[in-house]
């Protein structure tokens, strides 16, 4: 079984900037986020760099095998945008909790899922959006593993996906 997670930072400053659909190509307006800084940048690269062993593949991404056998793909060719976690086990588990918890600190980052916006703290998401859906602030891995494992609604679901 396999889910994805997906991490970027909350930074949207009230204005918008032309992007290029990936999908139709054509120009769409969009809320600009500021991206990580350097500083952060580098705090999640020695976080993945350390949890695979190595740095990323010519691709951007981290393999990354947890204590628990979990399999992570960290896709982060354009890190500072942000970062999505392709996980491959049988659902969420501490090891995972606490590597997501880790990338979350480091990198002042939110974890998007449907109706949810969760974040290492509320600094994070002061400039949230009002579609993004309801803030979970989780404080430790140990909180993070409970909201992704049914937390909310949403977090079900994800739940649900996984087994």
């Amino acid at each position: 079984m396999s889910f994805d997670l997906v991490v970027q930072p909350c930074r949207y400053d009230g204005t918008m900037e032309r992007r290029v659909n990936p999908f139709t190509k054509a120009p769409v307006e969009v809320p600009r986020n500021a991206p990580l800084s350097a500083t952060e940048a580098k705090a999640v690269r020695a976080i993945l760099d350390e949890a695979a062993g190595a740095g990323p593949d010519e691709h951007g991404r981290y393999v990354i095998r947890l204590v628990d056998g979990t399999r992570v793909d960290a896709f982060a060719r354009e890190l500072a945008a942000g970062c999505t976690f392709m996980v491959r086990a049988a659902g969420v588990s501490a090891p995972l909790a606490a590597l997501l918890h880790a990338v979350l600190v480091a990198g002042n980052w939110v974890l998007l899922d449907e109706d949810h916006v969760v974040a290492p703290h509320p600094r994070c998401v002061e400039t949230v959006l009002p579609q993004m859906g309801e803030v979970v602030v989780v404080r430790s891995s140990a909180e993070l593993e409970a909201v992704l494992t049914g937390g909310t609604p949403a977090h079900r679901k994800l739940a649900a996906r996984a087994s």
